[in-house]
């Protein structure tokens, strides 16, 4: 492969080649967050992914996520196979609305036999299909039309997955569910410093009667609720293992003051700061 894998992934967010017998000890870009996935057309091959081996026989086909340190290890003579590495940014945009769930069950099980001849054919012939698009110079739409056929591949997995289960309901997730998993990431990454609602609709593009809306249903809770759930947990945490003095947690916490601080922790468990340290890190029931 004498491509740069990683100059492309940074292009075009995504990465499609043929490999054969020639890639063995070779490594894949070397990324924490990638997706990949592999048809093994002939042959046989061991890979190292996520410390874990698998391997690789005709037929197969492979699908990981957040791989990293990805090596081929071993590979028979005769192997062949197509390998789309795919970024997260990338693969996040174009699964949106998609059943999470059900993709999240395909991840789990990496590594499936196919047995229906015209799934893997239909796999195959995508897979072609998005090489061939992506050979392509100048296209004016290469994000609508790979992202696509990247998501028809899935989907055909998916519902594979979901027949041999005997599962006829695949939920259909909507950009309502994606803002919400992306809410809850963002505070529980942020509320240290951001307590209002408006930072967070702003961060996701959406007004905050939206997202407010949004977590209600989810819910019953506003945003505002889940924002002081969550950090409320984080001070309780802080007061009970840090060993910083109130006023040092209340200045962690983008308060105004210790003052502001304790009224809100009294707001929301009935207790001060101090009376909370004092009970040994407990609330009364």
């Amino acid at each position: 492969m004498m491509i740069d894998l990683k100059q492309i992934l940074q292009s075009n967010g995504y990465a499609i080649f043929h490999i054969d017998s020639s890639v063995q000890n070779k490594n894949l870009p070397d990324e924490s967050r990638l997706s990949m996935m592999v048809l093994c057309e002939d042959g046989s091959a061991v890979l190292e992914g996520n410390m874990q081996r698998v391997t690789l026989t005709k037929g197969s086909r492979l699908l990981g996520a957040k791989m990293f340190q990805t090596k081929i290890l071993e590979v028979s003579p005769d192997f062949q196979a197509w390998v789309l590495l795919v970024a997260d940014s990338f693969s996040r945009d174009i699964t949106v609305g998609m059943p999470f769930e059900k993709l999240g069950n395909l991840v789990a099980r990496p590594v499936k036999q196919v047995t229906d001849d015209q799934e893997w054919e239909l796999l195959i012939h995508l897979m072609k299909c998005l090489y061939m698009y992506d050979t392509m110079r100048g296209g004016k739409h290469t994000f609508e039309v790979t992202g696509c056929i990247f998501r028809s591949m899935l989907l055909v997995m998916v519902e594979s997955e979901t027949e041999e289960n005997g599962d006829t309901k695949v939920k259909m997730y909507t950009m309502a569910d994606t803002y919400f998993r992306d809410f809850v990431h963002l505070v529980s990454e942020h509320s240290d410093k951001e307590h209002e609602v408006a930072f967070y609709a702003n961060r996701l593009n959406i007004t905050t009667k939206y997202l407010s809306d949004i977590c209600k249903r989810k819910t019953e809770k506003g945003a505002k609720e889940l924002i002081s759930e969550i950090l409320i947990s984080k001070l309780k945490r802080e007061i009970r293992l840090s060993g910083l003095s109130l006023k040092e947690i209340a200045y962690k916490y983008a308060f105004a003051d210790q003052s502001s601080m304790g009224k809100f922790f009294r707001k929301m468990t009935g207790l001060s700061p101090l009376a909370f340290k004092q009970a040994g890190g407990v609330t009364p029931e």
